[in-house]
């Protein structure tokens, strides 16, 4: 089962790509689709979206 806390932390890379790279690099749309992915496969697991954002 994905752990939702995988989410969280893909959001906090994903943040950091933005502030270094810029919100239209390569390296921060790549960290965007995998924190999508992570938010997805949380939900898919049966996870609400609070139990995400908790971690």
């Amino acid at each position: 089962m994905p752990d939702p806390q995988h989410a969280v932390d893909a959001a906090k890379v994903t943040a950091q790509a933005i502030n270094d790279y810029g919100p239209d690099s390569p390296e921060a749309l790549g960290a965007m689709e995998s924190a999508l992915d992570a938010v997805r496969q949380a939900r898919a697991a049966g996870y609400t979206d609070e139990e995400i954002r908790r971690g």
